[in-house]
């Protein structure tokens, strides 16, 4: 036979701990979700502003041969 105490305090406790490792568990599944469902959205705003800026860049270079072709 083993050592093994299976009295009601110790078994409540043990259950008590196996309740709070399941609710950090789950809160920091939540979190990663959260944080996966933002960075989604960081990347399609970075996407559309390096589209803006390639346009501007390229409304820059525009301008500037139009410059040179005048002169």
């Amino acid at each position: 036979m083993t050592d093994v105490d299976t009295s009601p305090s110790k078994n409540e406790s043990v259950q008590d701990c196996v309740c709070i490792k399941w609710c950090k568990a789950c809160a920091y599944a939540a979190r990663w979700s959260k944080e996966v469902e933002l960075l989604a959205e960081e990347m399609i705003r970075v996407l559309a502003f390096l589209e803006w800026q390639g346009c501007w860049w390229h409304q820059r270079t525009m301008l500037r041969s139009s410059e040179k072709t005048t002169e």
